[in-house]
């Protein structure tokens, strides 16, 4: 995140909560911690706090963790769906082979059975 939206969103923490401080220092560590996270999921994660009815603001950590959360989950379902799509389909020759298998076992099991 760039340090302009970083302030945008302790901007957003202020105008939610007045009691948030916000001055050059305030807003450097802001920028700082934020550079690793995207801007969208910080802003998200303030509106969901804000929703939720928090009377006291997050802290930039707070925001920071959310952010980073978030952005693991999507990585993970990303790489959980590259997995899907490289899986190698089944030939016709192993689907028949599978078939085999599952006919001879009902076939034995029903022999030992009585049926």
């Amino acid at each position: 995140m760039k340090k302009e939206e970083a302030i945008a969103v302790l901007t957003k923490v202020k105008a939610n909560w007045s009691k948030q401080t916000v001055d050059a220092i305030v807003a450097a560590e802001w920028a700082e911690c934020l550079a690793k996270v995207k801007y969208r999921d910080a802003v998200e994660y303030v509106r969901e706090y804000r929703d939720a009815g928090h009377e006291e603001p997050p802290t930039v950590g707070m925001i920071y963790r959310a952010a980073r959360d978030m952005e693991d989950r999507r990585e993970e379902e990303a790489r959980r769906r590259r997995r899907l799509l490289d899986e190698p389909t089944r030939t016709p020759e192993q689907v028949a082979a599978a078939r085999k298998l599952v006919r001879d076992f009902e076939e034995k099991l029903a022999e030992r059975l009585g049926g």
